[in-house]
């Protein structure tokens, strides 16, 4: 399996693979008309395009097919995580989530989880904070607010490591660097008065801007 910075191109593939992950994994805990609504027939193409824009986006593959997609935002809000029917169980679910909660040097990370992804989620530290009920064609689903709160000496470790891995990049990345941290930085609204953490940004930056210079890693 790889994990891979997201193009257009999969857009279409995604969208499909969303549609056909709902109406399997999460029919267990949803009904008919509940997943017809979370997950209709023909998706808005340009509006998940926009999403993918906004955001990072990192897809997973397993012998050249797509088997799992994330995004998340500056913010650290974590948006969409799913992974291919036929390949549940498997860890690209955590290889997905490992990568996606070190891209940006936040505080927290926020998620939206379903019944089905609460598990999930626990297992990997979050914590509730409120039930939701979330109303989409006058139809309502449940989804739970759940957050993971990060230490600023848990932030630090990982810019360490995030600085090791740096080092086996090639210098042929450092345009690509350049760019990203001009957008990271306009982005995040690092502040300037905050040494520690404009320290611990660009490390979290340099490994970002790695995926956006195209470098693929293989898990």
């Amino acid at each position: 399996m790889i994990l891979r910075k997201y193009d257009h191109a999969d857009l279409k593939q995604l969208a499909e693979l969303f549609h056909d992950t709902v109406h399997s994994v999460n029919a267990s805990d949803y009904t008919a008309a509940q997943l017809a609504v979370w997950a209709p027939e023909n998706a808005d193409l340009s509006s998940w395009g926009k999403v993918f824009e906004e955001s990072f986006c990192l897809v997973a593959e397993t012998d050249g097919k797509i088997t799992g997609f994330g995004n998340i935002y500056p913010s650290g809000y974590l948006d969409r995580l799913y992974v291919h029917k036929d390949y549940q169980r498997q860890g690209i679910a955590t290889a997905l989530c490992d990568y996606l909660e070190k891209v940006f040097p936040v505080e927290k990370i926020t998620v939206h989880a379903s019944l089905t992804a609460k598990p999930f989620f626990e297992h990997r530290g979050y914590t509730l904070i409120k039930s939701r009920q979330v109303e989409r064609g006058g139809i309502f689903l449940t989804n739970y607010l759940m957050e993971k709160v990060f230490e600023r000496a848990a932030n630090q470790v990982r810019g360490k490591t995030n600085r090791s891995l740096l080092k086996k990049q090639r210098a042929g990345n450092f345009p690509a660097l350049i760019i990203c941290t001009l957008k990271y930085i306009y982005t995040s609204r690092i502040r300037n008065s905050n040494l520690r953490g404009s320290i611990a940004a660009a490390e979290e930056l340099m490994l970002f801007a790695s995926l956006f210079s195209g470098t693929i890693i293989s898990i």
